[in-house]
């Protein structure tokens, strides 16, 4: 499984929360095109999958930050968790 971390992929147009020129798009955006992720919208870059009996779920750091503006992240979250 593959997760951006704390490397930062802002840039306009990518799908990016921000969508400003932090990072320039170094890190992320090759990282979004490099490998799989099971995604719905790859250029969100965030996703749940099942194993088995487990469910992981993979996520930027910086959901915390989007969800007090109800990011997506936690409406679809809060039902499989509950």
């Amino acid at each position: 499984m593959v997760g951006s971390g704390s490397h930062k992929r802002d840039w306009p147009g990518s799908g990016s929360f921000y969508g400003n020129l932090d990072s320039g798009g170094e890190c992320g955006v090759p990282a979004q095109n490099m490998f799989y992720v099971p995604a719905e919208n790859r250029e969100q870059f965030w996703y749940s999958t099942d194993y088995g009996m487990f469910r992981f779920c993979v996520s930027q750091y910086r959901v915390g930050l989007e969800a007090r503006n109800g990011a997506v992240q936690v409406h679809r979250a809060l039902p499989v968790i509950c």
